[in-house]
């Protein structure tokens, strides 16, 4: 393919500026952190695709797409890639990118979606851009959301996927022991604040629809996915990452040590007797209205 995104060619990576936030992709729990998100959520945005264009395989060759906030390894990244075929084209873009593979056309750049610089372009606009789990981290999200927006083809579909976060008193739905039960609600009441004092925003998802209409996109649409995470499961050893990689903020905020350690031991061991309201995913989509 000759043409270029914008401002960068394939293979460029550009540094990206440090914000504050919980979370690093280079942290050693990383790679299995982004590898339990593709298990719990890749699935369900496969789903949102078809929805969309139809059989992947069929009619999503040859489109132009930006997966943002592509994490560890870019599995969705990936996916796109092997659906758009030659023809296509897929930019992966994270803060910190780590791990994605070389591929003809999946180009892979450092990008921070809260700086100044310019947004990545591709002449005539992309015809997808999906972002999963990311914008309900960034304070700057309404203005983010727009920016993306302004970078839809004609036709084009933005994919927001975000989750409205279950309340830290609700999250238990079983516990043989109450103890346990009790506890899990302090670390987890604890780690919301840790992302909330970084900008998080819980109820996000839910905002995304009457966001979506305002950047003047069209057939606007949300559905929504909840499960339940038994302990052992993706949904709680990726709770038990997210701790791990917060315990210095959690230890500060006033858990034990060996609190945290018996919160990981919950999370991990298999034991359905244990299990939580998993956080209810949002995914709202909008079309660029063609011409």
């Amino acid at each position: 393919m000759k043409e270029k995104v914008s401002g960068m060619s394939r293979g460029n990576v550009i540094a990206a500026d440090a914000m504050p936030y919980p979370l690093d992709n280079h942290a050693p729990q990383a790679v299995g952190y982004h590898a339990l998100l593709g298990q719990l959520w890749d699935g369900w945005s496969v789903a949102r695709l078809k929805d969309l264009f139809g059989e992947p395989r069929e009619t999503m060759a040859g489109l132009r797409c930006w997966e943002v906030g592509a994490g560890v390894g870019g599995q969705f990244a990936v996916w796109l890639a092997g659906r758009v075929g030659r023809d296509g084209f897929v930019l992966a873009t994270d803060r910190q990118v780590r791990d994605i593979p070389a591929l003809a056309n999946l180009a892979v750049v450092e990008h921070d979606l809260t700086g100044d610089r310019e947004y990545p372009g591709w002449p005539g606009g992309f015809d997808l851009i999906h972002v999963r789990l990311v914008l309900q981290y960034l304070p700057q999200r309404r203005r983010i959301l727009s920016r993306l927006a302004d970078r839809l083809a004609p036709g084009g579909w933005l994919l927001v996927e975000d989750w409205v976060t279950t309340p830290a008193v609700e999250m238990v739905v079983s516990s043989v022991s109450e103890q346990d039960a009790a506890l899990y609600v302090r670390v987890q009441q604890a780690l919301s604040n840790v992302f909330a004092e970084a900008g998080t925003d819980h109820s996000w998802g839910g905002q995304v629809y009457p966001a979506l209409l305002a950047e003047d996109l069209t057939t606007v649409g949300t559905q929504m996915c909840g499960q339940v995470w038994p302990a052992g499961g993706p949904g709680c050893r990726l709770v038990a990452g997210t701790i791990a990689q917060a315990r210095d903020r959690l230890r500060a905020a006033g858990i034990t040590v060996k609190e945290l350690d018996r919160v990981g031991e919950l999370l991990t061991r298999d034991d359905p007797g244990f299990a939580l309201a998993g956080h209810l995913m949002h995914s709202t989509s909008g079309c660029r209205p063609p011409g």
